[in-house]
């Protein structure tokens, strides 16, 4: 390609169809991490559990009823409870983006933003670390990461 503008132009011929991909190219194993402290669990074949598990076993840790966990409040403290579930549902369950934002109304970006801040928060909000510790005694990851 040689150069940004070869790629771009690759990008478009493939988006187009007048290009193929190569034949090892997987594009499930793209991954660009928003920042080096994600951490990077790898899909699972099929999900552990159910949404429906994981946002009761979530309930169940958290204390708040399904509707008040599936809603989300707006602004920086918003409902660490839904937070915790996306990123329950996505890092342990196996579940795609679609399907949290989905069944937590929300979009993709957001369903990616409510993992990011527990992501950031859950080394120094005590309450994410509890609920954290608590579902990870309710069953552990392959991995060993629960978000």
């Amino acid at each position: 390609m040689g150069s940004a503008a070869g790629y771009a132009e690759y990008y478009q011929w493939v988006c187009s169809g007048q290009a193929v991909l190569p034949p090892d190219f997987d594009p499930k194993r793209l991954w660009a991490p928003h920042s080096p402290r994600v951490v990077a669990v790898p899909n699972l074949a099929a999900p552990l559990w159910q949404i429906a598990d994981g946002l009761k076993a979530v309930s169940a840790v958290t204390g708040q009823r399904l509707p008040d966990l599936m809603s989300a409040q707006r602004g920086p403290r918003g409902n660490p409870a839904n937070w915790l579930a996306a990123c329950w549902l996505s890092r342990h369950c196996g579940v795609d983006h679609g399907r949290i934002a989905a069944a937590l109304a929300a979009t993709h970006a957001t369903v990616s933003q409510r993992i990011a801040k527990v992501e950031l928060r859950r080394h120094s909000d005590r309450q994410l670390q509890a609920w954290i510790a608590a579902l990870a005694s309710v069953v552990r990851p392959r991995d060993g990461a629960i978000c």
